[in-house]
C-alpha cells in the first residue's frame, strides 16, 4: 500500500521493484496480495494497455488513524496515554519529539475549547 500510495497510481511491476530494493519478492506473489487488496476494497484496479495500474481507494490518513486506533483499543485498553506513556518511558522519543507532542495537545484542547 505504501508503494501505491506514494506514486498514486502503480503497476504489479513497479510495485514489484520497490519493495524488491529491501528484499528479492516475487512478482506473482505481489500481484496476489495487490488483487486481494482489491477484493478487500483498498485498491481499484484499471486497465492501461496490456497491464492493470493499482490506485488507492482509500487515503493513507483515514487508513492509518484505523489502524492506530485499532491498536491503542487492542494493545493499550483504548488509552492513548498510556501509549504515549510507554513510548516516553522506553526513550522512542527525543526531549524535541515530546516538547512538539507536548505543543499539539495544547493545540487540540484549544480546538477542543472553542
Amino acid at each position: 500500500m505504501n508503494v501505491v500510495w506514494a506514486a498514486e497510481s502503480a503497476s504489479g511491476r513497479e510495485v514489484t521493484d520497490a519493495l524488491s530494493v529491501e528484499r528479492p519478492v516475487a512478482y506473482t506473489t505481489v500481484l496476489t496480495l495487490m488483487n486481494i487488496l482489491v477484493a478487500k476494497g483498498h485498491l481499484v484496479r484499471v486497465r492501461d494497455g496490456r497491464q492493470f495500474r493499482y490506485r488507492p481507494k482509500v487515503a493513507q490518513a483515514r487508513v492509518l488513524a484505523g489502524l492506530v486506533r485499532d491498536f491503542v483499543d487492542r494493545v493499550f485498553a483504548g488509552s492513548p496515554h498510556s501509549l504515549m506513556a510507554h513510548l516516553v518511558d522506553e526513550s522512542r522519543l527525543s526531549p524535541e519529539e515530546v516538547q512538539d507532542l507536548i505543543e499539539k495537545s495544547r493545540g487540540k484542547k484549544r480546538k477542543d475549547q472553542a
